[in-house]
């Protein structure tokens, strides 16, 4: 009997003591698969971090260069939006200059867009060395010459169909303005350049600086000389443009930067994009300012077209006109009735005068 208790305590001791080591095993083996887990989550949470660090990063990189592309654009629109800002944009600037709201069949000089002035057909306007604006020897304004004010302060000039004026710019030099004409040139000339817009056509003697050259800028070309004389012609409602050298040197470029140099009694023909050069008798292309018409062969409607433009009176024709070609020279100081007339009596064609128009037609 107390052998059969003795072997039943035994047994459950043994049964207690595996029991125990089992439930040891399965704690050691559960602390290590939850050890494990722990681990993986410890990673992934550093690769998480190393994730972020990196992200963070990226977007300071790419805050950095957005930031720097936006102050190099808005200082690109600065550069545009920014009048006169720069000697760089010379040509941009003459040209930019707005034309008045005012119509006027007079000469109009502007030294500002809201101070003008009515000029009367054939005077002189004259910018001295002293800083005075004088018209027909009586003095309309005073210009500042402190260097801050040179080459950002403009004038204009705009001359009407029927007009004619001369201007005297400080240098020393001089222009003749035809009728239907516009030019805008600095108050006063920078001190390395001198630099005028024209629309329409104008005759220039250029004083020589060899430190300053003198350019004329245009819609589509510019002509850059340091002293001689030459004729330009570029009216914005014609075809074509044109420069005629007197005397001296200028060099002719177009705004796709093709260049080319012209000689005395030489002409530049701007027609169509491209530019051509042939030697000319020059005083057909500037005995307008002579108030003379001098021509060689011109076909009739451009006669009638530089008449028109001359008188400040409207004719109307016809491209059929392109024909007949006109020899001769022509008084501008005659009524323009009187110089069509003159006209009809050398090409086969009909003239019909109404209040205000002159009309003319082929035979």
């Amino acid at each position: 009997m107390r052998r059969q208790n003795s072997n039943r305590k035994s047994k459950n001791e043994l049964f207690f003591q595996q029991l125990e080591k089992r439930l040891s095993s399965f704690k050691l083996y559960e602390r290590n698969k939850y050890s494990e887990g722990e681990d993986e989550v410890l990673q992934k949470i550093q690769e998480g971090i190393i994730i972020q660090k990196r992200a963070k990063v990226k977007r300071l990189v790419y805050l950095v260069i957005s930031s720097a592309a936006c102050l190099l654009f808005l200082l690109g629109i600065a550069n545009h939006l920014i009048p006169f800002a720069s000697l760089i944009d010379k040509e941009i600037r003459l040209a930019d200059v707005p034309v008045p709201d005012i119509a006027s069949d007079s000469i109009m000089l502007y030294t500002s867009p809201d101070n003008f002035l009515k000029v009367e057909d054939h005077s002189s306007i004259t910018y001295n060395k002293e800083g005075s604006v004088l018209v027909k020897s009586k003095t309309i304004a005073h210009i500042d010459h402190k260097k801050e004010a040179k080459g950002k302060l403009f004038n204009q000039i705009i001359v009407p169909p029927g007009k004619r004026t001369n201007v005297v710019f400080a240098d020393g030099t001089k222009i003749c303005v035809n009728a239907g004409t516009r030019v805008v040139y600095p108050e006063v000339f920078s001190d390395d350049s001198r630099e005028i817009y024209v629309e329409g056509e104008i005759y220039l003697e250029v004083f020589r600086d060899e430190s300053r050259p003198f350019i004329v800028r245009t819609e589509k070309m510019n002509v850059r000389v340091l002293g001689t004389t030459f004729n330009i012609s570029a009216y914005k409602n014609q075809t074509e443009s044109s420069v005629v050298l007197v005397e001296g040197k200028v060099e002719v470029e177009l705004i796709n930067k093709q260049k080319i140099k012209v000689s005395p009694n030489e002409m530049v023909l701007l027609s169509g994009g491209e530019m051509n050069k042939k030697i000319v008798d020059v005083y057909d292309y500037i005995s307008w300012k002579d108030n003379l018409l001098k021509l060689n062969a011109e076909p009739l409607h451009k006669v009638l077209y530089k008449l028109s433009n001359y008188y400040g009176r409207k004719i109307l024709f016809d491209n059929t006109l392109a024909s007949i070609p006109i020899s001769g020279k022509l008084d501008l100081r005659d009524n323009l009735e009187d110089v069509i007339n003159i006209l009809a009596e050398t090409a086969p064609i009909i003239i019909t005068n109404t209040d205000d128009t002159i009309i003319v037609r082929k035979k």
